[in-house]
């Protein structure tokens, strides 16, 4: 084989290399645009099916049963994630800092009236994968309720009462709770 022969033939070959190569990924990048699909395609059904069950709990059950039954949920929910705020043991002040910024616009801590008022950021939507916005039933407030009591009674030690002043599922642009220790 002659030099300029060698070269078409070493240039063809890489170049289909490179091909394969990229057609290859495409089909990685489709492969994975499909499972993201399938996940998204899963959440939405997850989410409607959800919904349904706490319109059915809402409807089957007297309200204090269901607040209790939701706010146990995010009771639950709150030990799950407690080490993102476990060391903020009877530093509510730490605690408050370590949240505005993340997911709270702002937060404020009356400790002369021993309250604690939180504001998430307005976006509309809910922090809960759980949560279709329009579609969940405004009740499942309560498991938020149950998460920030389940929070603030581990971070202070005591018992708390917490009580939505805003919500999303209620219309708001965001949600908000006041907090009293």
């Amino acid at each position: 084989m002659n030099r300029k022969a060698f070269f078409k033939h070493l240039c063809c070959g890489i170049c289909s290399g490179v091909g394969l190569t990229l057609l290859s990924n495409e089909n990685v990048a489709a492969q994975a645009e499909t499972e993201e699909s399938k996940d998204d395609w899963r959440v939405g059904f997850m989410q409607k099916r959800f919904n349904i069950f706490i319109r059915q709990v809402q409807s089957a059950v007297d309200e204090e049963t269901r607040d209790k039954l939701l706010e146990a949920m995010g009771r639950s929910c709150a030990q799950e994630s407690e080490s993102h705020y476990i060391k903020f043991k009877n530093n509510v002040e730490g605690l408050l800092a370590e949240m505005t910024g993340q997911w709270l616009e702002k937060a404020e801590y009356h400790s002369e009236k021993n309250e604690i008022m939180l504001f998430s950021r307005e976006t509309g939507r809910c922090v809960c994968p759980f949560v279709k916005v329009g579609e969940t039933a405004t009740s499942f407030c309560s498991c938020s309720k149950g998460y920030q009591m389940q929070m603030f009674e581990t971070v202070l030690e005591k018992p708390v009462e917490v009580v939505i002043m805003e919500s999303v599922l209620r219309g708001s642009q965001r949600c908000s709770f006041l907090i009293k220790t």
